[in-house]
């Protein structure tokens, strides 16, 4: 049985899901803002002032 080919509709999905989850780990989950992954006990993205709002 030959492996089913993607559809080129499929790959500008499967391209814009990847995007969306790279760009994820960079922009804070609160505000939109540039953010970084931060650990407390909870992995979590925030940029500066939320992380202080939240601390």
């Amino acid at each position: 049985m030959k492996p089913k080919e993607h559809r080129p509709i499929d790959k500008k999905i499967f391209d814009i899901v990847d995007w969306g989850e790279k760009q994820s780990g960079h922009i804070c989950e609160l505000c939109g803002n540039p953010g970084v992954l931060r650990n407390d006990d909870w992995l979590m993205v925030r940029c500066d002032e939320c992380w202080k709002k939240y601390r």
